[in-house]
């Protein structure tokens, strides 16, 4: 049985395990952006010579 699966508990039990779920990706994707921008800002710094 899978977390977004209506069965036996239904969309409650779905609703509880998928909002973690989710909020791990958002993080991630945050992080990921995170360290984008940093080697971006890096590269930008090397470039001028600073």
């Amino acid at each position: 049985m899978t977390a977004g699966d209506p069965g036996v508990f239904g969309s409650p039990m779905g609703g509880v395990m998928s909002r973690p779920q989710r909020a791990d990706r958002s993080t991630s994707a945050l992080v990921s952006v995170d360290s984008a921008v940093a080697r971006a800002r890096h590269d930008a710094v090397d470039m001028l010579g600073a």
